[in-house]
Parts: C-alpha cells; structure tokens; sequence
C-alpha cells in the first residue's frame, strides 16, 4: 500500500470504525487533548495529573484509560529518565500515547477470550487463535492508520514536519516492541499460523522503513540520530531473536523459519542504513567511520548453519543472513574464519569459497590443520567442494584480469596443498593399515607354529592308541577326525576369503579417496588445459594411472597444440617406453595411454580440414616451427606405439602417413630414426611401419591410399630418394616391399639414379661389414640370417630393373655379399638371376679380375657361362665342361686376347688384369668406389690361397688346350670342347707356329671324334675347314719335316679327309709320290 498523499484520501474528521473523531491539539504546554471514542470507553486526558491509572485485570481498566504524563507505575511504558528535558517529555509521551493504544487492542483480544464459553475446549482454542491473530493485524492496522496519515501530510507546508518525524518514530518504536514480544516469540505453545502473524507484521514495519523513502530518511532525521529509537530496538529485537535462536528455545521449523527470517529482514535494513550513513558522510565532507548499526554475534548464525540437525531449508535461511553480514568488511574475515573452524559439509565449505575464503590465509591455514586430525572424511569433502565451487565460479581461477598470472598461481597453490595434505593423510592411513595386516601375518603365522606343534603331539598320541583303537576301527564307518578336519579345513578357508573381501574393501575405499582428488583435477584441467603447472601436479600427485589418463582424455579438445607438444607427448613417451615389448598387454591403464595418443592424432589431423592438405607447409616462422615440433613428438610417440605391438587396431598407419605429407619436406628427416633394427625389431613391427611408407606413396593392398592424391611428384621423388639412401636392412627391407607393387617399379625405372643410389648404400653398408671383419680377424661372414635376406632380397628386386650402366656395379656388390654370407644361409638370389644380370652388362664393359674370380668359385653354370663373354681367358680353367666350351667360343672371336698372350706368354695374366682393371674403374669412377681398397679383397685373397690360385702364372694356349681335355673319356662334352676350340686353332697358327703340331693334333681329335658320331662318319666342317687352313699354309718342306719327326697325325688327317677336301687330297697325293705315304704308313 502506498502512502502518497495524492493516492490516499483520507478524512481526518471522520472515522470509518464508527469511533468519535479525535482532535489532537498542540499547546505550548504540550498538553494533549480529549478524543471521543465511540467504544463506550471514557478517555480522561488530564494533564500535570498526579494521579495513578487504576489497573484492573492485569493493570488494564476497560472502562477508563487515565493517560498521565508523569505516570511511572504502567509497565508496558517506555520512559526516559531525564524528565527535565522537553524532548524526553516529548518522547514519553508518544510512547504512553501509543503503549495506550495498543494496551486497549490487547485488552480488546483478551476480553473475547475471556467471554468464550468454557464447555467446548477444542473448539475455544481455534477460536482463541483466531483472536490472537487477529490482534497482530489490528496493531498493525492501528499504526498503519497513522502511518498513512504521515506520508500524506509529511510534504505539507502547513503541517510541522517535525513533529510527524516525533509522532512516527515513537509509535514505531512501540509497534516493534509489542509486535516482538519476547514473552510471544518464545511462547512453545502458541500456534504456528499466530506465531507467523506477529513475525510477518514485524517485518512489514521493516519492508516499510527499507523500501519508501519517506519513511527511510526518519532514520537520517536530527531526531532519530539524537535518539536512535528505532535502532535501539532493532538492536534489541535482534539480540532477542539471536538468544532464541542460540538456545533453541522454539523447535518447530516454522517458527524458527519465521525467526530466521526476520532476522534476516533486520540484518538488511542494517545494510540499508549503513549505506545512508555512508552516503550522508559523503554528502557532509564527514571522516566518520561507519559500521553496521546493529550488534550481531556471528557465531551464533555460523554454529547454527553449520549443524546438519537444522535441516537444508533453516542452514539454508541462515548461510543467507551470513552473506547479508559479509557484505560489509567488519565481518568478513570473521565469519569466514568461525566458518571454517567447524565446517563440516559441501554447505559451509561451499560458503567459504563462494565468499572468496580461498584469498585469506588464515582460513586456508584453520582448514588445512584440520585434515591430518579429522575423524571424520574432512578431506575428501574440502576436495569435492573446491571442484564444486570451481565448476560454479564461486572459486574463480580465471581471474577477472586475464594478465594477473600470480593470482592464478597462487590459487592453484593453495588447491596443492590441500591435495599433498590429504594424500599424505591417506598414506598415513594405508601405512597404518598394512603394519596392522603385517602383524596379522605375524600372529597368524604363530598360531600356525603352535598348531604345528599340537598335530605333532596329536599324532604321537594317536601313534600309541594306534593297537589300541585296531578293533574300534574296524566297526567304525568314518573315523571322526576325518570329517571334524574337512569341517575346519572348509571354515579356514571360509575365514581367509572374507578377510580378502575386506581388504578388497579397504582398497576400494581408498581409489575413492583418490577419486576425489582425480575429480577435483579434472575440473581444473577443464577449467584452464594448458597449464604446466596443473599437469605436473596431476601426474606428481596421481601417476600416470587409469584415473590421470581419463582426465587427459576428457580434456583432449581442450588441450593446446603446444600443451600436447611440451607436456603431454613426452608424458605419454615415456609411458609407453615403459611398457613390455611383448605386444598388447591387456592392461587397462597402458591402452588408456594409447588411446591418449590416438585421440590427439584424431583431433589434429584425423578431424582437422587439413589433414589431407600439405598447402601450408612453405609457411616459415615459430608458428611452423612449433607445429613441426608438435607433428615430431606425436610421429615418434606413435611409431614408440607400434614398436610395442599397438598397430592392428589403433589405425597408426593412415595418421603417420597423413603426418608426414603434411610436414613435407621437413619430415623427409625422420625417417632415417624409423627405419632402422632398433626399431622394427620384428617381422610384426616391420611391416606395420612399412605400411606407413606404402599408405603415403599408394601403395596398398587393401585399399587406396587417402594420401597419394595429394602426393606432388617432388615429394615422391624426395621421400623415395630418401628411402632409397638408408643403408641398413631394414630400409632394404622397405624398398623390397615397395617393389612389389608396379607403380613402385615403374617409378625407379623413370627414375634410374634412384636406382643407383640404391646400390650405393648396400655397397655402404657392405663396406661396414667389411671394416669390421679387417678390425677382427676372427669375425667371418658377418651377415647374419636376416641380414643376408634384406640384402638379398633387395638385390634380387633390382636385377630387372637396373640400369645397363650401373649392372656390372650391382654385380660385384652381389658378389661381395655372397661371399659374407655364412654358409647354410640361403640367398635369395640364384645363378638364374645371378646370369641375367650380366646378361644386362653392356659388351665392352670390362669386369674387374676380383669379380671375375669371385664368380667362377661363388657362381653358378649359367653365371660363369654368361662371364665367358666378358674374360673368356679365366673361364677356360673352370671345372665345368659347359663353361669351357662357351669360353672357347667366344675367344674364337676375340683375336685381340690370343695375340695379346702369345706376344706376352709369361705374363699375359698380369697384363689383361691390369687392363680389365683400368677399364673398370674408368666405367665406375662415377660410383667413387676401387675395389682394390675393398676388405672383400681379403676374403678373396683366403679363397685364392686355399684353392692354390687359380689365376696365377695363367698362360692363354696352354690354357686352351687343357680346356679341351675332360676327366672322362666318357664326357658327353668332349667333342662339344674339341669343336669350340677348333676354330682357335688357325688363329694359334698364325701367331705362333710351334704350336702347329698341337693345333693339328686337336683338330684331328675334333675329326676323329665328329667322324665316330655322324651317322655317314662325316668329320665336323668346322675342324675340316680349321685342318684344311693350316695345311694349305703350311710350306711342303715343313710338312715333310713333321712327318720326319715321326709325327702321324699329318698323315692321319690326310687320310681321313682325303673325301671331304680336294686341297688335302692333292697334299695326300703329294706326299705318297714323295713316298712319305705307303701302304705300311697306311696300315700303321
């Protein structure tokens, strides 16, 4: 209801109650005049009367009410004790005037009491508490008359405002006092609904005053400040209200909700006053403190809203009147500090941070030395209302000045040292409880010795009684003893199975402990990810468990890309190199590491837009630098992954491979650090990280690769030439897997010196080899079995594929192998291949006489026959009749060999060594490699020494004629080796003819032999055509002085081919006229 004037017409002559008007005259006196009252009641107003009122029935007459001024005997009238001054007379008598007035109301409720019929009781106590209810409104009402009548007349220029502040103010004064009658708020038997009435009108009195300005200024009036009426009785109902409250001298909850309530309306027009005194000083130029205007013992609310007896709803109503008071400075550190000397629940704690308690240090300090004491679990509730309080912001890590670094800090400080003080705490108990299960063990083990003992002594009695109990034994179905050992046995293990249960227990009781402190990080994690110091402390305080791993997990999207690089990769790093090499362990806190890892994979290249786009790698500055650094640790942090068996399932394959496009050519780098023995340890290992390599190139079996349509030809080049460098077998390893897919050969076709570059590290890597068999003499064939099948592998891969200049160089590497293979060790590269691959030396390409020796002892028939086309020379003194014939024929076409060892016949080996020699390297200087300075040449050089050298002091012509000679005379390849020579003969001729002799006696083998195999004994046209040449150069004078030598293979051939030559049938003829030739030679 409002009390403006213009709102509320009210006629001051006419009273709607049917009550005479009362006229109040001012005199100078001070003297208050008769009002006429239609209540039958007589209102005797005498003023200076000396007279006493006479009280009937409790000192209250119904029928004259004698208001004197001076009357101290009333006890229901507040008086001021200097009676000299006139304000005091003043306010005497408005408290008299008003007291009157509501003694009358009161006297009026009891009167309707007392007339109620007394044969009803029930009944009369509904009835008397409607009376009593009704009594609260009616002295409501009786003031709120006036009140209007002031807000109406306080603007007006012809009413003494002054005495309306006087008139207001005293009846105010005295409603408050009667309306919060202590004799009423304490009453246990008054009903609620009553009980509620006189609260509710007490506090509308209070509404008032704190909402209308008109009435709000009475307390700035010079009255008021002089008197402080209303404030002393403020004070006073408060300390009224605080006592009950203390004492719990009510215990209905509605009553005491109603008293809470209005304290609480107290404590708010005590903050609406503080602040019109503040404002009054401003406006004054006044240096006075201010303090709250009320005296408020706030242990009584902090005790009282911290008891769990009260009940949510009255803890509740008082942590309220508690936030009204700690609005103002005085009472801050107070009640906070009593607060925390006995909070025991989410409720207080809760209040305490959401009133910043977290900033002050001497409740920080209370808290924390209550934990290690604490009977009850203190700890783990601080804990869960800290993360309660942070999730709600009533604990604000995130400062309002984002700058203010120290703040933050220094919050999360105090949170540590909670958490240490706890977990001390709960190491403190488990240390306590593992001494107890210790001694456990110990009694348990003595009760064993003694049981012992007593089985030993039972079994020697029992050893005794044994003749005694024979016939018992037999008439007794089961011995006793066996069934009461079987009972106990069963409860034994009973006993230890609930003692596991309990420890079982005990353990789950303390991850709960722990809980809450995971639950209390993870809401700081949410809060601010990327703080060094907050994941330091979680994994200092918690390990790196299941519960850390799963706040990392929750918090992934949160977490920086510069938070992953310098915290949590290397975290998870060393986790996994921790782990065993056995493959998936099972364990649930390993995989929540690795599912650690994949999520951050997901987040920054699975998911991201650019996972498939490497657009942005020319970028240069810190910002590339950073994500190069972060794309490093996350690469290596999965390869570590799959080194320890986490590669079928988890998809580290595509993620690797999309890294590494997205980071070319920077990531070229790595891969020297992946492909290597140390890290594809194993079958298993090594194909998983191949299957990086042919993700990112496209080369895959499953399916195509995500990453090839993005691949530039550049980069293909360089990530191949870069694989292609790596000299160890497991980069042979990869590039043997990549050649089996055609793109891949196709590509090192396009591109030959990849190829050769290729061949350049397994020379590299065969020359390691070989200075460390130099180093140790007692190291030989060095190549271990998966060595040898790397190298192997990727030499028989590259056969087809090698470039024609580069084949000669590729085939002494491969010979180089073969010899630092143990034996027992197959190659995976044969004689088949071994041939085809000096097929595809280009003719004219020397062989160095190392290459040519190492094949004729490690090579097959079909190698050395191929050699035969290179140093035919060499060839002639393999054991094999195949290859013998094949060198013979090709130094039928090569007279430059023949005519070069028979000008040098002692020293033709040395000379065609050294011509090979210089052509080869000349062929091969673009390889920068002599392999005179190979440690192969040792091993070699042990070869040529057991075999008792087989190139030393070679002479070409001897060499051809042991050629021809077989170690059967049953070979199959002897007239094969006499016809290939046969052509050689004539050129032998020409150059030397000493060997003339010899020449014709190999022909004439060839002719012999041919002869004996044509099915018309037609000797081979070869051998006639080589005879006919050397007999048709030969002068008849040398012929003749053969024969005289005795020599009849001149004859022999004459005579054999007589038929098939007409140039040797003259030469016949000639020499039978001459009588070289007669029918005994004939016979002969």
């Amino acid at each position: 209801m409002g009390f403006d004037a213009e709102n509320n017409d009210i006629n001051n002559n006419n009273n709607n109650n049917n009550n005479n008007n009362n006229n109040n005259n001012n005199n100078n006196n001070n003297n208050n005049n008769n009002n006429n009252n239609n209540n039958n009641n007589n209102n005797n107003n005498n003023n200076n009367n000396n007279n006493n009122n006479n009280n009937n029935n409790n000192n209250n007459n119904n029928n004259n009410n004698n208001n004197n001024k001076n009357n101290s005997n009333s006890n229901n009238i507040i008086n001021i004790d200097d009676e000299n001054n006139d304000n005091d007379n003043i306010i005497n008598n408005k408290i008299k005037y008003w007291q009157n007035e509501i003694n009358k109301l009161k006297q009026e409720s009891l009167d309707k009491i007392k007339s109620l019929p007394s044969t009803n009781n029930h009944t009369n106590n509904f009835k008397i508490n409607d009376i009593k209810g009704d009594l609260s409104d009616s002295l409501f009402d009786r003031w709120y008359k006036f009140a209007i009548q002031y807000a109406q007349s306080i603007n007006n220029i012809n009413v003494n405002n002054y005495e309306l502040e006087i008139e207001m103010i005293c009846s105010t004064k005295v409603l408050l006092k009667n309306v919060l009658d202590f004799d009423i708020i304490v009453n246990s038997l008054l009903e609620d609904s009553v009980y509620r009435k006189y609260l509710e009108q007490f506090r509308k009195v209070i509404t008032i005053y704190s909402s209308k300005p008109k009435f709000s200024k009475l307390f700035l009036s010079k009255f008021e400040f002089d008197n402080n009426l209303i404030g002393d009785q403020l004070n006073e109902s408060l300390q009224q209200l605080l006592i009950i409250l203390q004492k719990r001298m009510i215990s209905s909850i509605g009553k005491r909700i109603e008293l809470l309530n209005t304290i609480k309306s107290i404590i708010e027009i005590g903050n609406k006053l503080l602040e019109l005194f503040k404002i009054n000083n401003s406006n004054n130029n006044s240096n006075k403190d201010i303090v709250f205007p009320f005296q408020v013992n706030t242990n009584i609310l902090v005790t009282f809203s911290n008891s769990t007896e009260n009940g949510e709803v009255l803890r509740s109503l008082g942590l309220d009147i508690l936030n009204l008071l700690l609005k103002n400075e005085q009472f801050i550190l107070e009640i906070l500090r009593s607060m925390s000397m006995i909070a025991s629940d989410n409720t207080t704690l809760n209040f305490i941070w959401s009133n910043n308690g977290i900033h002050f240090v001497d409740v920080i300090t209370t808290l924390q030395s209550r934990i290690p004491t604490s009977q009850k679990e203190l700890g783990i509730k601080i804990l869960t209302s800290i993360s309660t309080s942070i999730k709600s912001s009533s604990i604000d890590i995130l400062t309002s000045d984002q700058s203010d670094s120290k703040s933050t800090e220094k919050i999360l400080q105090t949170i540590f040292d909670f958490i240490d003080i706890y977990s001390i705490k709960i190491q403190t108990k488990q240390s306590q409880r593992l001494l107890q299960q210790l001694q456990q063990q110990q009694q348990q083990q003595q009760q064993q010795q003694q049981q012992q003992q007593q089985q030993q002594q039972q079994q020697q009695q029992q050893q005794q009684q044994q003749q005694q109990q024979q016939q018992t034994l037999e008439s007794t179905p089961f011995p006793l003893s066996i069934s009461l050992s079987f009972q106990q046995s069963k409860y034994n293990k009973n006993s230890n199975y609930n003692n596991t249960e309990k420890d079982d227990e005990e353990s789950s009781v303390t991850n709960e402990k722990y809980q809450e402190i995971l639950d209390l990080f993870e809401t700081i994690v949410n809060q601010i990810p990327n703080n060094d110091m907050i994941i330091k402390k979680l994994f200092t305080s918690c390990g790196c468990t299941e519960g850390s791993l799963k706040i990392l997990l929750n918090c992934s999207k949160k977490f920086s890309r510069d938070m992953w690089s310098g915290q949590l990769l290397p975290l998870l790093f060393g986790e996994i190199q921790s782990m065993k090499f056995q493959g998936v362990s099972g364990i649930q806190r390993e995989q929540s590491v690795i599912d650690c890892v994949r999520e951050c994979a997901r987040l920054f290249y699975l998911d991201s837009p650019k996972s498939l786009s490497s657009a942005d790698n020319s970028d240069i500055g810190s910002n590339h630098i950073e994500s190069l650094k972060f794309a490093h640790n996350l690469f290596f942090t999965i390869i570590e992954a799959m080194r320890h068996g986490y590669y079928d399932t988890e998809g580290f394959q595509i993620v690797c491979s999309i890294i590494i496009l997205n980071h070319l050519p920077s990531s070229i780098n790595w891969f020297e650090q992946v492909i290597n023995p140390s890290t594809c340890y194993n079958l298993k290992t090594s194909r998983a990280i191949f299957d990086i390599f042919l993700q990112l190139m496209g080369f895959s079996e499953v399916e195509k690769s995500v990453t090839i349509q993005s691949l530039k030809i550049d980069h293909m080049h360089a990530i191949f030439h870069q694989m292609v460098s790596i000299s160890n077998p497991t980069g042979f390893n990869l590039i043997s897997a990549c050649l089996k897919f055609k793109p891949a050969i196709q590509f090192l076709l396009d591109n030959p010196i990849l190829t050769n570059t290729l061949i350049q590290s397994i020379r590299m890597f065969i020359t390691e080899l070989n200075n460390v068999q130099n180093e140790n003499p007692y190291v030989r064939n060095c190549l271990d079995r998966e060595q040898a099948e790397a190298v192997t592998e990727v030499i028989k891969n590259i056969f087809p594929i090698v470039n024609p200049s580069d084949a000669n160089f590729l085939f002494s590497i491969s010979l180089k192998v073969l010899l630092l293979i143990p034996s027992g060790i197959p190659s995976n590269y044969g004689d088949e291949e071994l041939s085809k691959l000096i097929n595809r030396i280009p003719m004219g390409s020397p062989l160095s006489l190392l290459d040519v020796e190492l094949g004729l002892k490690l090579c097959g028939t079909e190698s050395k026959i191929a050699l035969c086309d290179f140093s035919p020379q060499y060839c002639l003194l393999d054991s094999n009749e195949q290859v013998r014939s094949t060198a013979l024929r090709v130094l039928s076409r090569r007279n430059d060999l023949i005519i070069s060892a028979l000008k040098n016949p002692n020293n033709s080996n040395n000379n065609n060594n050294n011509n090979n020699n210089n052509n080869n390297n000349n062929n091969n200087s673009n390889y920068n490699y002599n392999y005179t300075n190979s440690g192969s040449i040792n091993n070699f050089n042990n070869i040529r020494n057991s075999g008792g050298g087989i190139f030393s002091n070679i002479n070409l012509l001897d060499s051809i004629f042991k050629a021809v000679k077989t170690n059967s005379k049953s070979s199959i390849y002897e007239m094969e080796l006499l016809i290939s020579a046969s052509p050689i003969m004539p050129l032998i001729f020409n150059v030397e003819k000493s060997y003339t002799l010899q020449c014709l006696e190999l022909l004439y083998q060839a002719i012999k032999q041919s002869s004996l195999r044509d099915s018309q004994n037609k000797p081979n046209q070869i051998a006639i055509n080589a005879t006919e040449y050397i007999l048709m150069e030969l002068k008849q004078s040398d012929i003749e002085l053969y024969i005289g030598g005795k020599s009849s293979t001149i004859i022999s051939i004459c005579v054999k081919l007589k038929k098939f030559s007409n140039s040797i049938k003259l030469i016949y003829k000639d020499l039978k006229k001459n009588g070289f030739i007669n029918d005994k030679t004939l016979l002969l």
